[in-house]
């Protein structure tokens, strides 16, 4: 398959308001395997519209809940969208339970900082540091001792940033709640996401696949059946 059917898939999800997997879109081989993709999709949408009430936060924010409680010593109660993460995951225990939460939920979260006090005090001594000894080392050395220098500036930011790893225990801005993470997870097919009702006659949706394939690869539409192939029939290269 070639640029031709990426454009398929993406005039598809377009119309259906559906998002098709790698997974899902290496398994078409025909037309009739598009629309049965749509279909399930589909599907996919309206189930969870019935089980989440159309919300679509609240699936992510019990999975959070579940995955914080099951880490530390805390009440299901105290876990609300507006808690602080900083409450419910010990500083001591932080770098450790940040990388287990991520495990757990299958999000990349981003990274845990250094605090700005800290980081700013660390960076001022280093600037003093790095000039004291530049100072002296070209003063007595010329040109080989500014390399000198520059050497043990590499040296000396290499052993910060190693001494101050046990030290970022911070969380990174724009996640310092729990409603901040559940923000960063968009359930996949959810309904909230459309801007028209969810299609449910099946002939309807064959007949907008159909169309939407013989548009975009400027093909007759009465020429297309369920099993027609979109390499060989369709020359979708």
């Amino acid at each position: 398959m070639g640029l031709d059917y990426v454009e398929v898939i993406m005039e598809i999800e377009d119309l259906f308001q559906i998002e098709i997997d790698d997974e899902a879109g290496a398994e078409i081989r025909t037309v009739g395997d598009l629309y049965g993709v749509v279909l399930e999709k589909l599907d996919q949408q309206r189930l969870a519209a019935e089980t989440t009430g159309g919300c679509p936060t609240i699936p992510p924010f019990l999975n959070i809940r579940n995955a914080i409680v099951s880490l530390v010593s805390v009440e299901r109660k105290a876990v609300r969208p507006s808690s602080h993460l900083e409450d419910l995951l010990p500083q001591n225990q932080r770098i450790l339970l940040w990388r287990e939460l991520q495990q757990r939920l299958q999000l990349p979260l981003p990274p845990l900082v250094l605090a700005d006090s800290l980081r700013t005090g660390l960076l001022s001594v280093s600037l003093v540091v790095f000039l004291t000894a530049a100072v002296l080392l070209v003063a007595g050395g010329g040109m080989n001792g500014f390399a000198l220098a520059v050497s043990m500036g590499v040296i000396i930011g290499c052993l910060l940033y190693l001494g101050t790893r046990p030290l970022v225990t911070t969380f990174p801005p724009g996640c310092s709640t729990v409603a901040d993470i559940v923000r960063r997870v968009r359930p996949p097919y959810h309904p909230s996401n459309r801007l028209t009702p969810i299609p449910t006659d099946p002939n309807q949706i064959w007949q907008l696949v159909v169309q939407t394939v013989a548009e975009t690869l400027n093909e007759p539409a009465n020429h297309i059946e369920p099993q027609t192939r979109f390499y060989e029939d369709l020359r979708c290269g």
